[in-house]
């Protein structure tokens, strides 16, 4: 068991370093899917979507609620 996570402790510290040396393109490349979906959203078509589905589930909510209740 100490074995074990000896091993585990070790692998971790050299994810860890990994992590560190390959910090500045990591966040390059964070940055452009984040940039994307950023365009997306302010995209009408996208938002339309997003709001029918919000207004497709109120109105079957609304149907529901009656049902439910008798």
């Amino acid at each position: 068991m100490k074995f074990t996570t000896r091993i585990k402790h070790h692998s971790h510290e050299k994810v860890m370093a990994n992590h560190a040396n390959k910090k500045p393109p990591n966040v390059e490349c964070f940055n452009e899917p984040v940039l994307t979906a950023k365009k997306i959203s302010q995209h009408p078509l996208a938002y339309g979507k997003l709001y029918l589905r919000k207004a497709i589930n109120r109105y079957f909510w609304q149907l529901n609620v009656p049902a439910a209740q008798s």
